[in-house]
C-alpha cells in the first residue's frame, strides 16, 4: 500500500480537483497542505463517482432572442453549420470600405455561408445601413412586432403583417428569409424612402403606430410611418429638405463625407437623434403627442416627423467631433419607461443619463429646443427630468476601441432580450479596420460586463474569449463546477481564506475522494500526505 505524497495538484481558480482517492480496499490515514498567495477554496470529502463538472446550458434557441458574434473574415463561418436557419450579428473584416458593417445575416440550415453578402440591397449598395431584427421582443407568439415587421432594404422599407390570425411571420425561418433575405411573399406596404444616405432608424417600441426617420448628407428627412386606419396596408411618406429640423439645426453632413455611420439616426421609443458627426453636438426630438396616436393621419405624421416646427428637442453641446459618433448608445429601457443616453463630450469624458421623455415632452412646446452642455459636471435638471447617472456608469471600453484614442472607434447597441427580461449588447468597432469587434452586456444600461463576466466568472469556464461565448449550433452551454452537490456529507471547508492551511489526523474509508474547488483568484498548490492501510 502506497504511503508518502497520496496526491498533488495545482488548482487553477475557477476549478474543481480530485486530488487523492482512497482505492487501497481498506482505512487511509492523510494530512491536507495547501498553499497560495492568496486563497480562497471549498474542500470535501466525497465517496461518489459523481462527475466533478456539470453542463449548463446558458441559452437554447435560434438566435431570436440572443446574438452571438462572429467577426467573419467573407461569407464563411469558422463554426460548424447550424442545424437550422440561425441569425448571426457579424462584421464583415475582407475589404476597408469605410463602413461598420456589423448587421443581421441569415445562415440556411446545413450551411456554412450566409446570405447577405449575395444580395446587393443589403450589403452592397451605398445606401446600406445596418438594422435591428426583433423576434418575440414582446414575449408573444407574434414575432418581430404585434402588428407589422419593418426592415429598411436600400432605399424600401418593408413591413410585413404579422396579425390577422395567419401571421406571415411565424418563426425565425420565415423571419429571415422574408426580411433578410429579401423574399417578397407576405410582404405588405413596401414604399421608397427618398433620403437614407447618411442613415435611417425604426422605432421598434412603438408597435401601435410604426415610423422610422431617414436623413441624407444635407440634413434632408424622410418621415415615414404605416398606414394604421388603413389596416396596415400601406406605408404613408413625406420629405422635409431647408424646413427639416436636422437642416434647420445645422446638422449638414452628419457622415462626414460618405462614410456610413450606424448610428447617425437612433429612434427609440417615440424619439429620435441625430448626430451630427462632422460638428460639436446632437439632436434629441422628442416629437409632439400626436404624432403617435393611432386614429392618427400617418401621412399627416409622416410629414412632422421631419418638420422643424413640430419638434420639441433638447441639443446637447460641446460634445467632440467623432466620426464614430458622441453617443455610444441612446436605449429605451421597458423596465422603468426611461431613455438613456451615454456619450462621449469634448473633455474626453464619458456621460449618462436618463430622461423622461414622456414628461419633458409635455414641458416642451413646438419648436422649442432646449440648449444642454455636455461638459456640465452634473446635468440632473428637474424641470426638463434629466437625471445625471455618470457616477454610476460602469463602463470598461476595449483597450482598441477605447472612444478618447481615436473618433474612428464607433458602437452600435443592440436589444437583445424580452420585455420581462431586457438584455442589451453593446458592439464597440472602428471604422475602415479589420479589428475584431468586442461586446459588452447589460440588464439596466448602467453597469455593463465583459462576455466572461456576463456568464458568471466564478461558476463558468468555458468562454471562448471577449467576444464569443463556447456555442454549438444555437445552443449556449458552459461547463459548471458540481461542488455544490459533492460531498455535502464530508464538508471540511466551505469556504476558507489562507496563504497556508494545514488539516491533519484525517482518517479516510475505501473509496473516500478528496475534492478541492479553488474558489479565488489565485492558484492553489495543495498535497494529500498520509498512508493507506494493507
Amino acid at each position: 500500500m502506497a504511503n508518502g505524497r497520496l496526491g498533488k495538484a495545482l488548482v487553477a481558480p475557477v476549478s474543481t480537483v480530485q486530488v487523492y482517492k482512497n482505492t487501497s480496499g481498506a482505512e487511509a490515514v492523510v494530512s491536507i497542505i495547501a498553499q497560495s498567495s492568496s486563497g480562497d477554496m471549498i474542500l470535501k470529502l466525497d465517496a461518489t463517482t459523481d462527475s466533478l463538472l456539470t453542463t449548463t446550458t446558458l441559452v437554447s434557441e435560434a438566435y431570436n432572442e440572443r446574438y452571438l458574434n462572429y467577426a467573419v473574415v467573407n461569407t464563411a463561418l469558422t463554426d460548424p453549420a447550424p442545424v437550422y436557419v440561425s441569425r448571426f450579428e457579424a462584421k464583415d473584416k475582407s475589404t476597408l470600405n469605410n463602413a461598420n458593417e456589423i448587421a443581421d445575416f441569415l445562415v440556411v440550415a446545413g450551411s456554412t455561408t450566409y446570405s447577405a453578402k449575395t444580395t446587393t440591397n443589403l450589403s452592397t449598395s451605398r445606401f446600406y445601413m445596418p438594422y435591428d431584427t426583433w423576434l418575440d421582443v414582446w414575449g408573444t407568439a407574434d414575432y418581430a412586432w404585434s402588428n407589422a415587421c419593418v426592415v429598411a432594404r436600400n432605399r424600401v422599407c418593408s413591413f410585413a403583417n404579422v396579425s390577422g390570425g395567419t401571421k406571415a411571420i411565424d418563426s425565425p425561418d420565415s423571419f429571415g428569409l422574408r426580411i433578410i433575405k429579401g423574399e417578397s411573399t407576405s410582404r405588405i406596404g413596401e414604399e421608397n424612402i427618398d433620403y437614407v444616405e447618411s442613415g435611417l432608424a425604426l422605432d421598434f417600441w412603438n408597435i401601435e403606430t410604426p415610423w422610422g426617420i431617414g436623413i441624407q448628407d444635407a440634413g434632408y428627412i424622410t418621415g415615414f410611418a404605416l398606414n394604421v386606419v388603413s389596416s396596415g396596408t400601406s406605408i404613408e411618406t413625406d420629405n422635409n429638405t431647408t424646413n427639416s429640423w436636422a437642416y434647420n439645426g445645422g446638422i449638414l453632413y452628419p457622415q462626414m463625407s460618405g462614410n456610413i455611420a450606424n448610428n447617425a439616426v437612433l429612434c427609440e421609443n417615440k424619439t429620435a437623434i441625430i448626430q451630427c458627426l462632422s460638428s460639436t453636438f446632437f439632436r434629441l426630438n422628442l416629437f409632439r403627442d400626436d404624432l403617435f396616436t393611432v386614429d392618427g393621419s400617418a401621412s399627416t405624421r409622416s410629414t412632422r416627423m421631419g418638420q422643424a416646427s413640430h419638434q420639441r428637442a433638447f441639443q446637447f453641446d460641446n460634445v467632440k467631433t467623432r466620426i464614430g459618433g458622441q453617443v455610444m448608445y441612446y436605449n429605451y429601457n421597458p423596465t422603468d419607461g426611461l431613455h438613456y443616453i451615454c456619450f462621449f463630450n469634448n473633455q474626453n469624458a464619458l456621460k449618462l443619463i436618463k430622461i423622461d421623455a414622456t414628461a419633458c415632452r409635455l414641458v416642451l412646446t413646438n419648436g422649442q429646443i432646449i440648449g444642454l452642455d455636455a461638459t456640465d459636471a452634473d446635468m440632473s435638471n428637474a424641470t426638463y427630468s434629466i437625471t445625471d447617472l455618470t457616477s454610476s456608469l460602469s463602463l470598461t471600453q476595449p483597450t482598441a476601441f477605447a472612444f478618447a484614442s481615436d473618433v474612428n472607434n464607433t458602437t452600435r447597441c443592440y436589444f437583445i432580450g424580452t420585455q420581462a427580461s431586457p438584455v442589451w449588447s453593446l458592439v464597440f468597432s472602428k471604422y475602415n479596420s479589420t479589428t475584431a469587434p468586442e461586446v459588452r452586456y447589460s440588464t439596466d444600461l448602467i453597469t455593463w460586463k465583459t462576455p466572461s463576466d456576463f456568464y458568471s466568472p466564478s461558476d463558468y469556464q468555458e468562454i471562448a474569449g471577449v467576444t464569443t461565448v463556447a456555442s454549438n449550433s444555437g445552443v449556449l452551454t458552459a461547463s459548471r463546477s458540481a461542488i455544490g452537490s459533492l460531498g455535502t456529507d464530508g464538508v471540511l471547508e466551505d469556504p476558507v481564506s489562507f496563504n497556508l492551511y494545514e488539516r491533519t489526523g484525517l482518517v479516510l474509508s475505501n473509496n473516500d475522494r478528496v475534492l478541492v474547488y479553488n474558489s479565488g483568484a489565485n492558484n492553489i498548490s495543495i498535497q494529500v500526505m498520509g498512508f493507506e492501510g494493507g
